[in-house]
């Protein structure tokens, strides 16, 4: 009944995201933690739902919505730290080590500094610039600390974290070099980056819904549009084949 309860759920995020339905996605992706309660039923079913629990965060990503991000983040940071003030009775119901928690609490992180490095070009001054870039600087470094640490091993049904991990530190770097570039040490360009997190999504294995919910192939079109009006015709081709990759989605 959980499997098929939460999987539902996960269907409706990504076909409501698909679909352009920002509220619809994100209000499914809201009952995946409120009514599936699968930041702890990941743990049991394993698999692909252990990386529903931060699809929440992930939906309003995809939505621009960076504010409610920062909202969902310190309520996940509250309750990380509840649950380490709590640690002995929860040895007692044997979920202090759950992978599922700590791949949310890594992209929690990440999802914290994807948003203020997409808030800093709305910054009226330098100053308030620099503030939001060492909020980023924060984040990305909490999360490259998770993501080097030993979750990066841990199976999941046909990958294993440490490769969504890799996707998510590319996209990451892509959008931090967009705005916060000195926020990346010895950075590439933008579009290196994602072109680079495309390449590890397109290499994921088939899943219904896919493993990682947010539109990274769009990202790269957007960021080449973003760097020259030369790239336009490249940027269009990257469109173009994410429109042809959705397609067989359906």
């Amino acid at each position: 009944h959980e499997l098929y309860y939460c999987h539902k759920h996960a269907f409706l995020v990504y076909s409501a995201a698909m679909e352009g339905r920002s509220l619809l996605a994100v209000s499914a992706a809201r009952n995946l933690t409120s009514k599936c309660h699968i930041q702890y039923v990941g743990e049991d079913i394993r698999g692909i739902f252990q990386t529903y629990g931060p699809w929440l965060l992930q939906t309003l990503l995809r939505f621009g919505k960076w504010d409610e991000v920062l909202k969902v983040v310190s309520n996940i940071k509250r309750q990380e730290t509840l649950m380490r003030q709590n640690s002995m009775s929860l040895r007692k119901l044997s979920i202090v080590k759950s992978s599922t928690l700590d791949y949310t609490y890594a992209i929690a992180d990440y999802a914290a500094a994807f948003s203020y490095a997409s808030l800093a070009p709305t910054s009226n001054n330098s100053s308030m610039r620099m503030e939001t870039c060492n909020s980023a600087r924060t984040n990305l470094n909490r999360f490259l600390v998770r993501a080097a640490s030993g979750l990066r091993k841990e199976k999941l049904f046909l990958i294993d974290f440490g490769t969504l991990l890799d996707m998510a530190t590319y996209t990451l770097f892509g959008r931090l070099t967009e705005t916060c570039p000195e926020v990346v040490p010895l950075a590439r360009e933008p579009t290196f980056y994602w072109a680079k997190a495309v390449k590890v999504q397109d290499g994921l294995p088939y899943m219904e819904p896919p493993f990682w919910p947010m539109n990274i192939r769009a990202c790269f079109g957007n960021s080449l549009l973003k760097s020259s009006s030369k790239h336009a015709a490249a940027a269009a081709d990257v469109f173009k084949e994410d429109l042809e990759v959705s397609l067989r989605l359906l």
